[in-house]
């Protein structure tokens, strides 16, 4: 069994299918434009990590595509009926072949090899490590599945109003519950609004 892996969420780069709050104000365009800003931002620092990633696609895989080619990527499909039931799959399927998974999205232009390293680090020391973002999500989740059971890591992921406020404290609700520590991360925000990019772009040209 190896040690460590990196699962990345991704959306096929389809017009319509991507970042659809910012394309409300925006556009379909430029909401495909900025998701593609994001996640060739997402899959470099996957590339520099230069550990193992599975990319976890919504639909096919698009590996016409040169950004997704990479000696350390590996490429699975989305399962299950919501966000939840998703990122439950894809840990109980990884679980048979890692001991520890960080999961990411391709929603947060902050995250650097060095935060996911941290993220590992931290599962030496405690079952759970989370990267909370601004809006009461998490952009980063770490999980030693070594001490995560079954029905803990099942039980983590149910009943959550996902892309709601309340996605971080429901999660810390359930590890408290299961007494599972958790370590956090540096706090940062997802792009999912256009004031979201705004402030990002804002950030970057200062």
């Amino acid at each position: 069994m190896q040690e460590d892996v990196i699962i990345v969420f991704v959306k096929s780069p389809v017009r319509g299918n991507v970042k659809t709050r910012i394309a409300k104000t925006l556009g379909d365009e430029e909401a495909l434009r900025i998701y593609n800003y994001l996640l060739d931002y997402t899959l470099k620092m996957c590339k520099e990590s230069e550990m193992m990633c599975y990319i976890y696609f919504d639909e096919k895989p698009w590996l016409v595509e040169e950004r997704f080619k990479s000696e350390n990527f590996m490429y699975r499909l989305q399962r299950g009926k919501n966000l939840g039931e998703k990122m439950f799959q894809a840990f109980f399927h990884i679980a048979k072949d890692f001991k520890r998974a960080v999961i990411i999205g391709s929603d947060c232009p902050f995250i650097t090899p060095q935060i996911i390293y941290k993220s590992f680090a931290a599962l030496n020391f405690t079952p759970l490590s989370i990267g909370p973002s601004t809006d009461g999500g998490y952009y980063l989740l770490g999980i030693d599945l070594t001490k995560v059971t079954f029905m803990k890591l099942s039980n983590l992921f149910r009943n959550i109003e996902w892309s709601s406020e309340t996605v971080l404290n429901h999660t810390l609700d359930r590890a408290k519950e299961y007494n599972l520590e958790v370590t956090f991360l540096p706090e940062f925000y997802d792009i999912d609004t256009q004031a979201d990019w705004e402030n990002y772009e804002a950030q970057k040209n200062k």
